[in-house]
């Protein structure tokens, strides 16, 4: 019974964050996804603004941009919901919490080691289902047959199951870096310390 506790426990209070606080993590990602999203607009000669709009539907992280093409122009807003955001993170949260550690030390390491992957994570997933409508209206502008672009791909890969997979890899990957990085330091440890000590 004690055996599937932690991982219930992990799960319950998981879904109790993601429900609670997905608003303020929308609104803590929101600088970041806006800077990224500024970086390749001014790139690609458009305009773009990120902002973080509550509605009827719940809280979204909404991008309105004005896409631009051989003196064309479209005009596209496009929105990520909380939940979308929040899936990656209890997802994340829940596989990297639930694997065992050999120590509290180690656990603390890896919870560190998973504060900037998971943001790096829900950050990049949400700026490129933002962007992908701009970049389907600028293959519209520039009059090709096939409007599908790369980053339409990737937004109906995180779509159908994509966030998961790519969250459960990430977790995983930082525990096992973790694990390893734990196991050289005994290692090294134990090198260095006499013997009869």
């Amino acid at each position: 019974m004690k055996r599937y506790l932690r991982p219930a426990l992990v799960l319950a209070a998981m879904l109790a964050i993601g429900a609670v606080c997905s608003g303020s993590y929308l609104r803590a990602i929101e600088p970041l996804c806006a800077r990224l999203i500024d970086s390749i607009a001014k790139a690609e000669h458009w305009q773009a603004a990120v902002s973080v709009d509550r509605g009827v539907r719940g809280t979204t992280l909404r991008l309105a941009s004005i896409v631009r093409h051989a003196g064309k122009s479209a005009v596209v807003i496009a929105t990520v919901t909380a939940g979308a955001v929040m899936q990656i993170v209890v997802t994340f949260w829940g596989v990297l919490l639930a694997t065992r550690c050999a120590s509290w030390r180690a656990r603390i390491a890896t919870t560190a080691a998973g504060i900037p992957i998971c943001i790096s994570l829900t950050v990049i997933a949400a700026t490129g289902q933002l962007l992908a409508p701009s970049y389907g209206a600028l293959a519209v502008l520039q009059g090709r047959a096939d409007t599908a672009t790369s980053w339409d791909y990737a937004s109906d890969f995180l779509e159908a199951g994509g966030r998961t997979a790519l969250s459960i890899a990430a977790a995983l990957i930082v525990a096992a870096m973790a694990a390893s990085s734990s196991a050289a330091t005994r290692s090294t440890l134990m090198r260095r310390t006499p013997l009869g000590s």
